[in-house]
């Protein structure tokens, strides 16, 4: 029966956290601790969510052991008249009911140690006892090494070994002892159909296992991708994204002349939307910015929550003219959109600083997002809700 621990786990697609959870709180004015203290959540949410997945395999994996071994025990009892066989397999049908009552008190660890040692025992001896070597149902000890990695991922390394170990012994006692008093008849022909079905299972077996530790790795990489490269609470690119980004996209605007454009912009007023309406309104804030440039920018353009209130975009092949153009349209249609807390409308607005890589001349991406950096403060002290472009002039405020 031990094969059944590891077709459940292969078959049973890996749980992907492609959604993010808003947080409750807007994020500190510090964006690198703000991104890493989501990211920590995220992952935290990521591996409580794989932990819930391996626990519920595991109940329905003690569940089918427990069906199966029931069956057994008929099959023995009816078909080959042996009481020993019958009551032998019953008794591990009830260990692997207990053991998924422990999974269900919160008992995970214990109850796959259990569940493993005890399916490892009962198929040795049931070799050993009823079938002999000549069926090759030994051979399903083979598979405990992915079984054992597959249910305890969080095990150190030296109690993962100890029960492989374990498994290997009573796989060698299963090809060496023979007891038999209790064997039952099975007739030549059908112990070499057993033999090679239990073998092609066995290779099915393997197959599936390192199906799913594949899938699973793929899994867990686009997990920790997302992490890294998204913020948890807009959906949008998140700063280190968008600088690692930005250097390549700058490195091909230098190599064939293309024109570059940074647009940043800050939330006006954004403490007082978080004093005066609480924190879930300042969520609702940025979530409103982030949707308004969704809609708002191309398809090529780039997108980032680069720290606490503070947006930044990436224009490709856009010129300064057309990039104060686009932070223009940005603002205006922030400025018509109307957010609405606890049925009160609150108009948000920004403040935008636009910088511009012209062709040919040398530049870095700290020396663009430094420019219109400082184009954004000095649209915040001419009155906020303006753009200013890095050349120092001011297009449309209130």
């Amino acid at each position: 029966m031990l094969y059944i621990y590891v077709i459940g786990n292969a078959l049973v697609p890996s749980k992907q956290t492609n959604e993010s959870k808003p947080s409750s709180t807007a994020m500190p004015h510090g964006a690198d601790r703000a991104l890493d203290n989501v990211d920590s959540q995220l992952a935290f949410d990521a591996s409580h969510s794989r932990w819930t997945y391996h626990r519920r395999l595991c109940q329905t994996i003690a569940i089918v052991a427990s069906v199966v071994s029931a069956c057994n025990a008929l099959a023995l009892w009816l078909l080959f008249d042996s009481a020993f066989g019958a009551v032998f397999d019953l008794a591990f049908c009830a260990t692997h009911l207990l053991a998924f009552y422990w999974i269900n008190s919160e008992k995970y660890t214990v109850s796959a140690y259990w569940t493993m040692l005890l399916t490892a025992l009962q198929v040795s001896a049931g070799v050993v006892l009823f079938v002999g070597a000549s069926t090759g149902f030994q051979f399903y000890l083979l598979c405990l090494p992915a079984v054992v990695y597959l249910l305890l991922p969080r095990e150190p390394n030296w109690r993962k070994t100890a029960l492989v170990i374990v498994g290997f012994s009573m796989f060698v006692v299963a090809e060496q002892v023979h007891i038999a008093a209790y064997r039952v008849e099975l007739s030549n022909t059908a112990e070499r159909i057993l033999y090679f079905l239990n073998v092609i299972f066995v290779v099915i077996i393997n197959y599936l296992a390192i199906k799913y530790f594949s899938d699973d790795s793929k899994s867990a990489y686009q997990e920790q991708k997302e992490l890294v490269l998204s913020d948890s609470l807009t959906g949008l690119s998140n700063r280190r994204f968008v600088v690692r980004y930005a250097n390549k996209l700058l490195a091909l605007c230098e190599r064939y002349h293309h024109p570059l454009s940074i647009i940043m912009l800050d939330i006006d007023n954004f403490k007082n939307v978080n004093d005066l309406h609480g924190h879930l309104a300042g969520d609702n804030a940025l979530l409103l910015v982030a949707d308004c440039l969704r809609d708002q920018l191309r398809s090529a353009d780039i997108a980032a929550r680069y720290g606490g209130e503070e947006f930044i975009i990436l224009l490709p092949e856009t010129g300064r003219s057309a990039a104060n153009n686009i932070a223009e349209q940005l603002r205006q249609a922030l400025e018509q959109s109307v957010l609405v807390i606890e049925g009160k409308k609150i108009t948000i607005t920004a403040s935008f600083g636009v910088s511009h890589y012209p062709p040919g001349e040398a530049c870095s991406v700290h020396e663009l997002i430094k420019d219109a950096d400082d184009a954004l403060y000095r649209a915040k002290n001419a009155g906020k809700n303006q753009v200013v472009s890095s050349d120092s002039r001011t297009q449309n405020n209130n």
